[in-house]
């Protein structure tokens, strides 16, 4: 069995023509001279919304492919080198074990000075004489 090509060539070019001529004929005597243009500049219209939105999908899969791509192989902070890892060794092993500690004592401090404020408060509730205090109205 022949395979048959629906891609225009030399020798078939002569069957695309006439096909294309009898479907001008015939879309001629099926929709009128009348609607004939409209038909036309609705099928235009409908071929650039499919060639943007064909585009547009391309464009997609191009980012797609991009962003597999960088997953598949990081280069860390886009190509910049990581100052931390540039520093000596004994800063590194430094930073790492400082840091911690000085972020319980800020913690630890703030603590202190919170209970204390609060400590602060209720001794002032407990000294205020019981005439300022607001009854309760029962």
């Amino acid at each position: 069995m022949k395979a048959v090509s629906l891609k225009p060539s030399a020798n078939n070019a002569g069957s695309w023509l006439g096909r294309n001529i009898i479907s001008c004929a015939l879309s001629l005597i099926v929709i009128g001279p009348k609607d004939l243009p409209a038909l036309a500049r609705g099928m235009g219209t409908l071929r650039g919304k499919m060639r943007r939105i064909y585009q547009d999908v391309m464009l997609s899969v191009r980012k797609l492919e991009v962003e597999i791509d960088q997953t598949d192989n990081p280069r860390p902070n886009n190509g910049q080198p990581d100052y931390f890892e540039l520093l000596p060794e004994h800063i590194k092993t430094s930073l790492k074990i400082d840091e911690p500690l000085r972020d319980r004592e800020a913690v630890e401090r703030i603590e202190q000075e919170f209970n204390a404020a609060v400590d602060k408060i209720k001794q002032d509730q407990l000294n205020q004489p019981a005439e300022a205090q607001p009854s309760s109205i029962a």
